[in-house]
């Protein structure tokens, strides 16, 4: 809706980093998104990826929607199978949803 895009521009992607960690849903959800955003270097996806394949296992089906999300955007093959293995235990529709379409993205060549 925006909302994270305009409040991820103020903030780098280790602020972001230590928000995954926030007792409310809301914050970790945003912080999740803000990622997928704000990482494009090398070094800070490499800050960013650890925490967002650690929501995968989340126990909001929508940060861990949002964490396959944000992976379809700054993942890389090196998840793939992480993601493979959260697909067969995740139980929610719309999380396998969006796993199945990061895996599916990451596995295609980029153009």
């Amino acid at each position: 809706d925006g909302k994270v895009t305009k409040l991820a521009e103020n903030h780098t992607v280790a602020f972001w980093v230590k928000v995954c960690g926030d007792k409310r849903e809301e914050v970790r959800q945003g912080a999740i998104q803000a990622l997928g955003h704000l990482a494009h270097s090398e070094p800070e996806k490499e800050n960013a990826l650890p925490h967002v394949v650690a929501a995968l296992q989340d126990e909001s089906w929508r940060v861990r929607r949002d964490a396959a999300i944000t992976l379809s955007i700054i993942g890389t093959s090196k998840q793939l199978a992480t993601m493979g293995e959260r697909l067969q235990k995740e139980e929610s529709p719309m999380v396998k949803a969006a796993l199945q379409y990061a895996k599916q993205k990451l596995e295609s060549p980029r153009q």
